[in-house]
């Protein structure tokens, strides 16, 4: 837990850096293909307005994701840019606004906000870009549209005719 007293805030601005445990974040992202080796860095600033607290900064951290093509683990590093708006709960506050949080006390837990926006922005089916073929992670040729694996002879081995054929074989 990362607690902050909003009323303790006493500057019309308040930065905030510190850092996130990798136990936290492998924990809370609970995925087998995301490990993260170190702490999670995070900077931002909070402004007080008349009745919320305008928050803008952003979190770096370095991790291992599964690559989509190679099924490997690969290094990667993120820095997410986080903002938003923290308020104090009414009775008539709808609690799935985007961007806004809600607390009940003039203690909110960070942390809930910060993981929230790394879970947000991670993508689980990550491709790594491809350079004349070759995939910048792996270095592996992945061809797109040649050869015998490629993806159009891949649907073209897979026709319907064939797939008849190939289901009749086996006695379906």
């Amino acid at each position: 837990m990362i607690l902050l007293n909003l009323l303790s805030l006493t500057e019309n601005v308040s930065t905030f850096t510190g850092t996130l445990s990798p136990e936290v974040l492998n924990e809370r992202i609970n995925s087998e293909y995301f490990n993260v080796k170190n702490e999670g860095r995070y900077k931002f600033s909070i402004k007080k307005q008349f009745d919320y607290f305008e928050f803008t900064g952003n979190i770096e951290f370095d991790f291992e994701q599964m690559c989509g093509r190679c099924v490997e683990f690969k290094p990667r590093n993120l820095t997410i840019p986080i903002s938003g708006v923290v308020k104090f709960k009414q009775s008539d506050d709808m609690e799935d606004d985007v961007g806004i949080y809600y607390t009940e006390s003039e203690v909110f837990d960070l942390e809930e906000l910060l993981v929230e926006q790394i879970i947000l922005n991670l993508d689980p089916f990550w491709l790594p870009e491809l350079e004349d073929d070759k995939c910048e992670m792996c270095d592996q040729t992945i061809c797109l549209d040649k050869g015998k694996n490629s993806v159009g002879n891949l649907f073209e081995s897979n026709t319907l005719e064939n797939l008849k054929k190939t289901f009749a074989k086996r006695g379906f």
